[in-house]
């Protein structure tokens, strides 16, 4: 980045071409399935959807009433990696939620070391990655 180290001191189009060539120098198009997954609720007890976005395919679909945005793009990035399991290609998911980046990461740890207390349905993460926050109204990558 020409303006620095700190993201706040970036404008925006600079941080938007260095994020997208990040993106595709660790995960070339050419070699990688790219799948982008969003979770939005419209208020509390007022239901919640979840969006699936790929070359491949593209679905939305409702996740509930009393269910929150965590709770959807959990939803979506767990219809990702379950439409994608038996894809022999190399998959990223992209998301714009950190709370359920580490929530993944958690359970995957937890899984390595047998250490997990309770029951999940939640697949361990599947290389992604994150930076220190996206942009206002953009996706984290």
């Amino acid at each position: 980045m020409a303006c620095g180290r700190i993201k706040k001191d970036c404008p925006e189009p600079e941080l938007r071409v260095g994020a997208l060539k990040t993106i595709y120098e660790l995960y070339p198009i050419e070699q990688w399935l790219h799948i982008y997954t969003d979770g939005s609720a419209s208020g509390i007890n007022r239901g919640a959807g979840a969006g699936v976005y790929s070359i491949n395919f593209q679905l939305s679909f409702p996740v509930g009433a009393g269910c929150d945005n965590y709770d959807a793009e959990m939803q979506a990035i767990c219809f990702a990696m379950e439409a994608t399991i038996e894809c022999n290609d190399n998959t990223v998911i992209f998301s714009d939620s950190q709370a359920v980046m580490q929530q993944l990461r958690n359970e995957e740890k937890e899984r390595r070391t047998g250490t997990m207390r309770r029951h999940s349905a939640t697949p361990p993460p599947h290389d992604v990655m994150g930076n220190d926050g996206p942009l206002e109204g953009e996706k984290q990558v």
